[in-house]
């Protein structure tokens, strides 16, 4: 199952690499939506960044508007790590 794809070594680097081609600020939004789930979100950050991750596909925004992990493994992944 999904735990693991978690922890099979190839998609670990993987991770890893894409983590590290991201920067502070784009690791903090990261951060942020992976531990308030139900805070207050990243609404009043960052625009730039949060437009690059989404472009990236890492973090895609609901129906209602809140943004979040667009891929579950991803998100399983960094909160794991």
């Amino acid at each position: 199952g999904v735990a693991a794809i978690v922890a099979d070594r190839s998609v670990t680097t993987l991770f890893e690499i894409d983590l590290e081609l991201l920067d502070n600020r784009q690791r903090e939004i990261l951060d942020t939506l992976t531990q308030q789930k139900d805070g207050p979100g990243i609404e009043n950050t960052d625009s730039a960044a949060v437009l690059e991750l989404e472009q990236l596909g890492l973090i895609g925004a609901s129906e209602s508007g809140r943004f979040g992990i667009a891929l579950p493994l991803f998100e399983n992944w960094l909160c794991g790590s």
